[in-house]
Order: C-alpha cells, then sequence, then structure tokens
C-alpha cells in the first residue's frame, strides 16, 4: 500500500536512444537508488507543446 501523505512526484523530460534514458535535466534532490514510473509517448500522436504545457502543470 502507498503511503500517500509522503507521495511525491518529480516530472523529468528524456529520450529513449539506444535501450538507455537520457535526461534533458537531472532530477533534483533524489537519491542513488529511487523508484521510477517511465511512459513512452507516440510522437506521431503526441503534440509535443500541450505534453510540455502538461508537464508544467504537473
Amino acid at each position: 500500500m502507498i503511503n500517500t501523505t509522503r507521495l511525491m512526484l518529480k516530472t523529468v523530460e528524456g529520450i529513449y536512444r539506444d535501450r538507455q534514458i537520457e535526461f534533458t535535466e537531472l532530477p533534483e534532490n533524489t537519491n542513488n537508488s529511487t523508484q521510477v514510473l517511465i511512459i513512452f509517448l507516440d510522437p506521431g500522436k503526441i503534440n509535443p507543446r500541450k505534453i510540455r504545457r502538461l508537464i508544467e502543470h504537473l
């Protein structure tokens, strides 16, 4: 069960290339072993400007 009182989400943009994820910026205040969720976007169906606005509002 997830303790929602301590749940903190950070969104960091990156690119998946050659089986590696390259961050466009480094996440701040995270330790060396941090659980992550990764969502792959379909570039043919996603408007990059809308995604950036959505990320900025998270």
